[in-house]
């Protein structure tokens, strides 16, 4: 694999860390290390919530002598907590059905293919006008944190206590100038969301939701343009995202320019796989 596509990997699964550790600041109101290494290379992320992929093992340097070893260390610690976890696939290579077996033995289930996608920022897209329909607007106040959170739990089926945790981790008055929320509206009626996490020069979009009732008239569009928008204002000069499988962000962020350059598994224990991404 080119040298280039593996630093992009490294960046964006790395922009998802940075992105999970600022949430989990939010709701836990501390800044006590939720990041530690397991070895040079791997990154034991702990977040404290029950939405499984907040909470994590990420192996840049893959060792399979010593897979047993890091799933029962993994499997003991997040049990200990009582708290649902992810060990994330992220080699450039298809997983080997030797691991892949040893992960089901262990009781993971695979949540699908993720796909890591980037664009700089000089090389984007963007569309000529908008609906007249479509506005959006920053979140700035109490009415719009709770559209934000209503719209993103609706869209995604959460159920308590993670609905309540998403609440507070997508939090506009924590005073993390890292996070920025949007809400967009149809016909004066909110139906869509985005957040927008910035480090250093790169701009990440996480969380982005769309009510199943107002999809395909523009609004996720509308959103993701604004924020990136807003990043280069910034001083963004490369932007990024993880896919889920069926993500329906897939196709806008392609006609913006955005390109694929890495996949990845996240391997769920503890909870169901299939209640990441439900159908609409």
């Amino acid at each position: 694999m080119d040298v280039t596509l593996v630093d992009y990997r490294e960046r964006i699964v790395k922009h998802l860390i940075h992105f999970t550790v600022q949430t989990a600041k939010n709701r836990l109101s501390y800044d006590k290390t939720i990041i530690s290494k397991m070895s040079p290379n791997c990154y034991y992320l702990n977040a404290g919530s029950q939405f499984p992929l907040c909470n994590g093992v990420f192996d840049f340097e893959f060792n399979e002598a010593e897979l047993e070893k890091r799933l029962e260390e993994s499997i003991n610690t997040f049990k200990e907590l009582k708290l649902p976890f992810a060990w994330w696939w992220l080699q450039d290579r298809t997983i080997p059905k030797n691991v892949d077996d040893q992960l089901i033995k262990f009781g993971f289930s695979s949540a699908g293919e993720y796909s890591g996608v980037m664009c700089k920022v000089d090389e984007l897209s963007f569309s000529e006008k908008y609906s007249n329909d479509i506005n959006v607007r920053q979140v700035e106040t109490s009415e719009d944190h709770d559209t934000h959170a209503n719209i993103l739990s609706e869209t995604f089926l959460l159920q308590e206590p993670i609905s309540t945790e998403f609440k507070l981790m997508l939090n506009p008055f924590s005073g993390n100038t890292a996070l920025t929320y949007y809400v967009g509206s149809y016909r004066n009626e909110p139906v869509g969301v985005l957040t927008m996490c910035i480090e250093n020069n790169i701009v990440g979009l996480y969380a982005g939701a769309t009510l199943p009732k107002a999809r395909n008239n523009g609004v996720a569009t509308a959103l993701i343009e604004y924020a990136l928008r807003i990043a280069i204002s910034r001083g963004c000069t490369m932007a990024v995202a993880q896919l889920m499988a069926r993500n329906m962000a897939a196709g806008i962020l392609k006609r913006l320019g955005f390109k694929t350059v890495c996949c990845f598994i996240p391997y769920i224990h503890g909870a169901s796989a299939d209640s990441l991404e439900p159908e609409n």
